[in-house]
């Protein structure tokens, strides 16, 4: 596999940009003949890469799973998430790390997908992580407060389109805020969930010298809603036997039980709280023009000198 990045069965916006922005500044066929593999935009620096001799990072982020192996293997980078991940691999580069712009790759969308959506007054997008619209309560939680609910897992045109009709958006998704801010639009970035990888938002956000602020909310869950009923029952049992002695460790965790009206009511009144409040953050819109000048011309780079 010469070009690789992460498909997510379920859809994934900051993963599935890189079909796009790959295939437009990559000869992709020619990268599938290629000595070397090309590894797109996500975090993806990590012991799940593939096996390869040489590896060609495009704006790709460092974190889960466990460290990669690079002993023996050529290492270089047309750019990088931000500065955490160049730490990480600096011992391994090949080149200059001054060359090497830090940048996500989504900053590129704007380029491609065009927005055309005027921003409707007061109207605030709600982005939740693709795994907790998996867990969460969120459609509710969005109706509740009269946010407009923004699927991570929605295509590309469809969420930029729907991004771009909001004058500000609440995200805990970062590539929700990565693409708000791309295309200018106000973001306060939230977590809910112990999945939300902190870590990576501030790799990207010292990128560009934002102050970030990612302000905790209580979650909400959707325990047992659209499972059978044999599923359900199960599920109520095991919650039972733990709080026993009776739970077998080796039983499948049940979802966490459904959240109720006073918890839905928490975890609203603080996301109204950010959007009422000063949480709203955009980047120094010059250093995103010259750092996407500088990753323009490592593309061009590379494409000369590769092929």
């Amino acid at each position: 596999m010469a070009v690789y990045y992460f498909k997510d069965n379920r859809g994934n916006v900051g993963d599935d940009l890189n079909a796009l922005i790959l295939r437009h500044y990559f000869d992709l066929k020619k990268c599938e003949d290629a000595p070397f593999t090309l590894v797109g935009i996500g975090t993806l620096i990590n012991n799940r890469l593939p096996s390869s001799k040489a590896f060609n990072f495009f704006t790709t982020g460092y974190g889960y799973q466990k460290p990669p192996n690079f002993s023996e293997t050529s290492v270089s980078a047309i750019g990088l998430r931000g500065p955490m991940t160049l730490a990480k691999i600096r011992p391994f580069l090949e080149e200059d790390e001054q060359n090497i712009p830090l940048l996500d790759g989504a900053y590129l969308t704007p380029e491609l997908i065009v927005n055309d959506e005027t921003p409707k007054a007061g109207r605030v997008g709600l982005i939740p992580h693709v795994d907790s619209m998996v867990v969460g309560r969120w459609q509710e939680i969005a109706k509740r407060g009269q946010f407009y609910l923004i699927d991570p897992r929605w295509e590309p045109r469809k969420f930029i389109s729907a991004l771009t009709s909001c004058s500000a958006v609440i995200t805990e998704a970062m590539h929700g805020a990565i693409l708000a801010d791309a295309y200018r639009v106000p973001w306060a970035g939230f977590a809910a969930y112990s999945h939300i990888n902190t870590e990576k938002w501030f790799d990207w956000a010292e990128s560009l010298s934002i102050p970030l602020k990612v302000t905790s909310v209580s979650p909400v869950f959707k325990g047992d809603e659209g499972l059978p009923f044999k599923s359900r029952f199960k599920n109520t049992i095991k919650r039972i036997a733990q709080t026993t002695n009776l739970y077998n460790s080796n039983w499948t965790l049940p979802p966490v039980a459904r959240s109720n009206n006073t918890d839905m009511e928490i975890t609203l009144s603080e996301l109204k709280q950010i959007a009422a409040g000063e949480n709203y953050q955009l980047s120094d819109y010059a250093i995103v023009q010259e750092k996407l000048a500088h990753l323009k011309a490592r593309i061009s780079e590379f494409n000369a000198s590769k092929f």
